[in-house]
């Protein structure tokens, strides 16, 4: 049966999507049917750390023009690929419909897939409270420092107070060691999650301070294809063994995979 893992952040800038395009890879690697969604309205920019440059994207469906199937990208390890499309961000955060078809069309892909993996626009447009809550489990990418962690902290607290979202699997970025992320983490979810939400945080990693991702994306070359042995790539392989036990939400109202 297919499932969702939407990722989110609390703001841009913590490697969201290197971590979406990644995870998405390292479980392609797996074994896993996974579909990458760019719902990175506005900002889309996954196809680019694919070194991928997509004809149609998600606007296409939107119109009309395409249907979900034609969107469908051939990328490394049999992941498939569907492109956002900068033009629809005033749309899905204005227009609850078109939202919502976004989310029933992946239906049309439930049979051939394993995992969708969605990644979400940071922050909390209309888009990513509707996408998170119509997924299966969640993933929000942080890191540890103040700012990082009360947007994040922000974010759980509308997806949890508004759309009932009440399983968080946490994954620390940028951090110096294991020990560090671990610290980050404790304090991130015993005195802001578990303390003042109905919600429950589970620690689901962390990635090193690191060179060799910042090359990957100036480089087009993500590490899960090129440098797979490497620190980070044991990270994101760590990660999708997490993300293949981690706990789900029990989802209301409408969802990517009924």
């Amino acid at each position: 049966m297919a499932i969702a893992l939407a990722i989110a952040s609390g703001k841009g800038g913590v490697g969201k999507t290197t971590v979406s395009v990644n995870l998405a890879l390292a479980l392609a690697q797996a074994g896993k049917r996974v579909v990458l969604l760019d719902a990175d309205f506005g900002m889309a920019n996954s196809h680019v750390l694919l070194g991928i440059n997509p004809k149609l994207n998600i606007a296409n469906y939107l119109d009309g023009s395409a249907l979900v199937s034609d969107l469908i990208i051939e990328a490394p390890y049999n992941l498939k690929f569907i492109a956002g499309g900068t033009a629809v961000n005033d749309i899905l955060n204005t227009q609850e419909k078109d939202r919502y078809k976004v989310i029933r069309g992946m239906q049309d892909l439930s049979n051939e897939t394993d995992i969708l993996v969605v990644d979400c626009a940071a922050g909390g447009a209309d888009s990513t409270l509707d996408f998170v809550s119509a997924s299966d489990q969640v993933l929000i990418v942080l890191e540890g420092e103040p700012t990082s962690m009360m947007d994040a902290y922000s974010l759980i607290k509308i997806l949890n107070q508004e759309k009932g979202v009440k399983k968080f699997s946490i994954f620390i970025n940028k951090a110096s060691s294991e020990l560090e992320a671990k610290q980050n983490f404790e304090v991130f979810s015993k005195n802001l999650v578990h303390k003042f939400l109905d919600a429950r945080a589970y620690y689901a990693g962390f990635l090193p301070m690191s060179k060799v991702l910042k090359q990957a994306v100036i480089m087009k070359k993500p590490v899960m294809i090129h440098n797979r042995k490497s620190k980070e790539g044991i990270a994101f392989q760590k990660l999708a063994g997490v993300i293949l036990k981690a706990p789900r939400n029990d989802k209301k109202g409408i969802c990517f995979f009924e």
